[in-house]
């Protein structure tokens, strides 16, 4: 991508590789995280707003999700 010049889909590109790690294993988390990141600064870079929402809308759904798997044992544990 770099040597053409051709970045116009390389937001799409960082953010379809988080989302399809995360189909992969949740153990991927991390590297997930790093590529909606990835994705968002690109986006920011472009001013490409539409896909900066997107990325950041995949993060937060991220990081919904691993609040959500964190809490479940302790609540389980509290009898909720």
């Amino acid at each position: 991508m770099h040597e053409t010049e051709e970045h116009y889909y390389e937001v799409e590109l960082y953010h379809l590789k988080g989302e399809l790690l995360l189909q992969q294993s949740q153990a991927n988390h991390a590297e997930s995280e790093a590529a909606f990141h990835t994705a968002l600064e690109v986006a920011r870079h472009q001013s490409a707003k539409s896909w900066e929402l997107r990325a950041a809308t995949s993060l937060a759904r991220l990081w919904q999700g691993h609040r959500e798997d964190n809490r479940s044992p302790r609540s389980s544990r509290a009898g909720l």
